[in-house]
């Protein structure tokens, strides 16, 4: 299966994160609708999505919630599926494929900073990449995990990024076979194989300036996913979630109505296409239900291009 997997923990000490956050004002009611923006916009964007699965617990401080994640995401994909990870602080802005177009263990855009030492470990990356979108294929290789799975052994939990650390120790890692001889391995280590920014957009000021896109590799619009970086406020991040999310889509909407009160059960329908944000169209569907007495209401986005092109008709 191709499965989209979070984490929505109940944290009992906020004060590991970058910074201390104890006192930031409705930040689990935050994160929660950060979460339905992100399955609701993954449902719609994410191509050849089977399932969505959020865990949940309780755990001391998000850095043992980042060990505690690394073992259930690593007993899901044991079980032979492909794993998508997305922090609930990523909205999906337009379609994209990602399953099955990846065989290696990917994350897909620098952070902030782009650079980093960790000196416990005795690791440098002159290329650090940000661990909030993480693609694990099926056809990754259980080496790969095995250096994860000794550093989370004995995991630093006195840095906030020592889980992003042990992620690109992983994927800087990886080998490719060369030659006809098994036994011949290179490392993939070309920034080029990995650096695909409009899966994971760095969204680290809003909203966005042409430096901020030269520093991605693309500019937001064209971006596919979006990582808004909640950790710098979760109030003003979820706002720009909702923003994002609420782009322009076609829905065809099919309403029912009934053709005389006294038969119940006979119901006439007709088909709309409506163009707008979602809350717009939305809100459309409200007034018309009120309005026309429609009993029943279908929907489903329309992404074929004639039949957006049909749209004359307004609710």
């Amino acid at each position: 299966m191709n499965i989209l997997v979070s984490k929505f923990y109940t944290v009992s000490d906020h004060s590991k994160w970058y910074n201390d956050r104890s006192s930031e004002e409705n930040l689990e009611q935050n994160y929660e609708a950060m979460k339905d923006i992100l399955i609701e916009s993954a449902k719609r964007h994410l191509i050849d999505l089977d399932d969505v699965i959020i865990h949940t617990d309780i755990v001391k401080d998000i850095r043992h919630g980042f060990v505690k994640h690394f073992e259930e995401i690593y007993e899901l994909w044991k079980q032979g599926h492909n794993i998508l990870y997305c922090d609930l602080d990523v909205v999906f802005t337009k379609p994209i494929r990602v399953f099955g177009e990846f065989s290696d263990f990917m994350m897909f855009n620098h952070t902030d900073p782009r650079s980093t030492t960790h000196d416990k470990w005795n690791l440098h990356f002159g290329d650090f990449f940000n661990c909030g979108v993480r693609y694990y294929p099926q056809s990754m290789e259980q080496s790969v995990w095995d250096i994860g799975i000794a550093r989370m052994k004995n995991f630093d939990y006195e840095r906030w990024d020592s889980e992003q650390v042990v992620y690109n120790e992983m994927m800087w890692s990886q080998t490719r076979t060369v030659g006809e001889d098994d036994t011949k391995t290179k490392t993939i280590n070309s920034v080029e194989h990995y650096h695909n920014p409009h899966f994971a957009y760095q969204l680290l000021n809003y909203p966005p300036t042409p430096q901020l896109d030269e520093w991605n590799g693309c500019a937001l619009k064209d971006a596919a996913i979006v990582h808004v970086h909640g950790s710098r406020g979760s109030a003003d991040r979820l706002a720009i979630m909702h923003e994002l999310n609420n782009g322009e889509i076609s829905i065809l909407a099919r309403v029912y109505w009934r053709n005389h009160p006294s038969k119940p059960e006979e119901l006439n329908c007709k088909d709309y296409v409506l163009t707008g944000t979602k809350a717009d169209i939305d809100l459309r569907l409200r007034r018309a239900i009120g309005k026309y007495g429609y009993v029943k209401v279908e929907t489903a986005e329309v992404k074929d291009e004639e039949i957006k092109a049909q749209s004359t008709i307004t609710l």
